[in-house]
This record gives structure tokens, sequence and C-alpha cells, in this order.
């Protein structure tokens, strides 16, 4: 699968703003004690295993304070790295090395962590050709970095949000049931009527019993919310059938609801397509990667 993360001028001004956050009116440590004319060498390091994301950011980073900052990336975006690695080099002028250090690293450490945790996902299902998915479950205004680093790690992306898949969730049939029976079947004819063309439709269902009202959308993907092992596999036959008794395509189903690592395995067993995880991009932590200077020099002939 291709690794593509596009550089949006939203992405770009998110990383400056992360950049101010931490420097605000200046780095008051860092410019009292190092001059401006003294250069530094560093690596950056792993402290343990881990899939790689987010490396990428970092030259971007850094040119923010000062384009002549040169990193060089070691470890491929995807690839896997053992502790005490060396994944990437930074030099240049000290001073933007040491002040832009933490957020450079907060970025490719927590991104590393959510492409490791799926990675550990996509190795337990991998026997069964399960897509896994990141959900929508991502902090706020970083989700396209979020998904691509579950990219990294093997994992797919789902919807990117409300405005790129329609999507009926368990709120939306609580209204629709509220609205009644004739327009609740208007605005599912609507519905139908009304998509755009190749724009997927998922319908969420809490129940095998659900099913055949989920069907009536004729979604392309059902979900199966908080479903047991059982009834996993008894909704897999169930829409086998279903669809073979009234000629409609099959849909894709789609597990998800508080999947835990040592439980996915028999879930992608059960004949699911897919299998949705919020923990891998809302509960991971952070790798471990450190800065270390290794060759300071002053330069004199730089102002």
């Amino acid at each position: 699968m291709p690794l593509n993360l596009y550089f949006s001028p939203t992405l770009i001004r998110r990383l400056k703003l992360a950049l101010y956050e931490d420097i605000q009116s200046g780095d008051i440590t860092t410019n009292l004690i190092v001059p401006r004319n003294f250069d530094i060498t560093a690596k950056l390091i792993t402290r343990e295993s881990c899939v790689i994301s987010g490396l990428i950011l970092i030259p971007i980073i850094f040119r923010f304070l000062s384009a002549k900052v040169k990193v060089t990336l070691i470890a491929k975006e995807g690839s896997q790295v053992k502790a005490g690695q060396t994944i990437a080099t930074i030099s240049g002028p000290a001073r933007a090395i040491l002040t832009g250090e933490r957020v450079a690293i907060n970025f490719a450490a927590k991104l590393s962590g959510i492409a490791t945790a799926t990675h550990e996902f996509v190795k337990r299902i991998e026997p069964y050709h399960t897509e896994l998915l990141a959900t929508r479950k991502t902090a706020p205004l970083l989700r396209d970095v979020e998904k691509y680093a579950v990219q990294c790690g093997g994992g797919h992306t789902h919807r990117q949000g409300l405005f790129d898949q329609y999507m009926v969730k368990d709120n939306h049939k609580e209204v629709l049931k509220a609205m009644g029976a004739r327009l609740a079947s208007k605005a599912i004819e609507r519905l139908r009527r009304s998509r755009k063309k190749g724009v997927l439709l998922t319908v969420e269902v809490d129940s095998v019993r659900e099913i055949p009202w989920a069907m009536s959308f004729r979604p392309e993907i059902i979900l199966l919310d908080n479903f047991s092992i059982s009834d996993l596999r008894k909704a897999v036959r169930f829409v086998r059938e279903l669809s073979k008794d009234e000629g409609v395509a099959k849909p894709l189903l789609e597990a998800s609801g508080g999947i835990a690592l040592d439980k996915v395995r028999a879930i992608a067993k059960t004949g699911v397509e897919r299998i949705s995880v919020g923990s891998i991009t809302h509960s991971v932590r952070s790798m471990n990667f450190s800065l270390e200077v290794t060759s300071p020099e002053a330069l004199s002939s730089r102002a």
C-alpha cells in the first residue's frame, strides 16, 4: 500500500502552530546559552522496537526554524526498527535544533506509536485477509497524520470525515424512529435515490435482527457494533443467505466496538471482511525517542 501524506496548507499551518505553542516569544534558555555561530550534529535514536511513522515531518519542522538545518532520514516510513537504532541525523545551527527538538520528536514518537499498535493488530488478522481500519476517534486537527500513521502500520483509513462517506449510525436510527414510519420510509428512500455515485454507504446495526432493516438501504457495508463472536458468525451466515435469496449485492461486514488485541484474531476468523478499531489512534502511547548531540562544532565564519 503506498504511503501518502498530503502536505496541505492546513497541515503546514498546524505544524507551525505546534512550534508556536512550544516557543511563543522564544526559547529563552537556548538563546542565552548557545551562541549564534555554533553548529551541531545530532542523531535521533529509538529506545524501543517499533514501526516508524512521522519522520517525514521532521525536516519541515526544522525548516521553519532555519533553512540551514539538514535532516537525513535513515529509517523509512512503515519500516520496523530495533531498540537503539539511529533513525535520523540532524545537523546545523544548534539553536534551531535544540529549539525544535521536542516538537519534532513528539510528532514522530506519537505517530510511530500509532503505526506500531496498528501493526500488532494487522499481524493477528493477516491469515484471514481482513482489513483493519481506523475510526474518527483521533486527536482534533491531527486526523490526517494519525490516519497516515495507521497506513504505515499496515492498516486502512476508513472514512476521513462526515463528508466523504455516508454512514447511518445508531443516533440516526433513533431519529428515524422518532420521525415515525412514514417519514422514516421516505428518508431511507431519499438516501437510496440521492446518493452520490461512487460514495460508499455504511449502516450500523446492534443485533442480527436489525440486518434486514440495514439491507433496505442497499449499503456497501453493514457495521456490526459490539457483536459477540457467536453473533458475528450468525451475521455472516445471515447476510450471505439474505443476499442470495433477495438477489442483491452482498454488503461487506465490519466488526466494531471495543475490539481488543487479544480478541481481534477470533473476530477475523468469523468471516467479517473489515474490523474497525478506535484504540489504535485514541489509546496508544508514544514511542521512546531521544535526540543525542554527537559532534558540536563552532563555525567562526558564520555571523
